[in-house]
């Protein structure tokens, strides 16, 4: 097989195509094309599942009235009634979304730490994905549509406590 590089001459195949890296090695061994990431050969599903639990028991407890429900409550305009109402749709998709959640951290974790973490990087990494992907999407909320620091703090909040104790979970339990 041939393949024809910009700018270069055709490389013949050695070993065919790597189709996880995206890449081809040439005659003389060496390889060419996209690296992508490394695989994780055996996830503790058990881990994530327990984490995405531990998710959704965080944000029970903190949107509860013994925490900031009733805050929230009048920030958002949320009624306990419709709140009641749409309860069982909204567990379930914190729930499922709990779920990626762990999952996405769990590789975080695992890839930061060349797959050995231990609680202080699980906790780091915890802490700087929601310092990169919760803080950095929510905060612009208050610069753009001009939402309540108080009712930002109040989410992004439970989403801190949530994502160092999964980050410390997994970096016991991997």
């Amino acid at each position: 097989m041939q393949i024809q590089l910009p700018g270069r001459r055709s490389l013949g195949l050695q070993g065919g195509i790597d189709k996880r890296n995206l890449c081809v090695t040439d005659a003389r061994g060496v390889r060419w094309g996209v690296w992508m990431i490394q695989e994780i050969p055996n996830i503790n599903w058990l881990a994530v599942l327990v984490a995405a639990i531990l998710r959704i028991v965080v944000g029970s407890v903190w949107f509860s009235p013994v925490a900031f429900v009733k805050p929230w409550q009048q920030l958002t305009g949320v009624t306990p009634d419709s709140m009641q109402r749409g309860l069982a749709r909204a567990i379930i998709v914190d729930f499922i979304l709990s779920l990626v959640m762990a999952f996405v951290l769990y590789h975080a974790v695992m890839y930061a730490t060349n797959m050995a973490p231990g609680p202080l990087a699980g906790l780091a990494i915890g802490f700087l994905n929601w310092l990169g992907f919760v803080l950095a999407t929510h905060l612009p909320l208050w610069a753009y549509e001009n939402r309540s620091l108080k009712l930002i703090a109040i989410g992004t909040g439970s989403n801190l406590v949530s994502m160092l104790l999964m980050g410390l979970l997994f970096g016991f339990w991997h």
